[in-house]
């Protein structure tokens, strides 16, 4: 990368000040149009100083911009598109889990009457061969429909039998349906 970019006319060639106008004028976000008004800048014979100054941008986030759009074009207002990291459990994966959760932890060799993310944890690690943070675990159970929650005792009492059937049903019904 050099400090050499081209300049008025021969910067992005085949783009007219119009058209760069244009586009900064119908842009929204911040920095696409940040990055277009570098770009009328430089059409325009502006130093990189100059548009820096201007922008009040450092003089090397600048020429990466301007860099970018010779060598992608107008696209380069917009980020490129990155892929990130992927999902531990693909989308079967998920749905098995699921199927496996709804059955209870006793139908899956725990001995307790709910799962807790630890158990879930275990299970996961142990069944799927993937290891979660207790934050990604809850996320993950919440967007395959599930929830921390459990009947909590009401007055000082505990839960009677009755109760946690009925809770058990209820949410059952709802993870079911969603």
């Amino acid at each position: 990368m050099t400090w050499n970019l081209p300049v008025g006319e021969d910067f992005l060639p085949n783009i007219s000040i119009d058209f760069l106008e244009k586009r900064l004028a119908q842009e929204q976000k911040a920095k696409p149009r940040l990055r277009l008004l570098a770009a009328l800048r430089r059409k325009q014979n502006w130093s990189f100083d100059e548009i820096a100054n201007d922008l009040q941008l450092p003089r090397r986030t600048v020429h990466g911009a301007l860099w970018r759009f010779v060598e992608r074009g107008i696209d380069a207002a917009y980020d490129a598109a990155r892929c990130g990291r992927h999902h531990y459990l693909n989308e079967e994966q998920q749905m098995d889990l699921r199927n496996r959760l709804t059955a209870g932890p006793k139908a899956n060799g725990f001995r307790e009457g709910f799962w807790t993310t630890r158990m879930v944890l275990h299970f996961v690690e142990k069944k799927y061969g993937r290891r979660y943070t207790r934050e990604h675990m809850a996320r993950t159970l919440q967007k395959i429909g599930f929830s921390s929650q459990k009947p909590r005792p009401r007055n000082g009492r505990k839960p009677s039998d009755e109760d946690i059937i009925r809770f058990k049903k209820k949410r059952t019904v709802w993870c079911l349906t969603t």
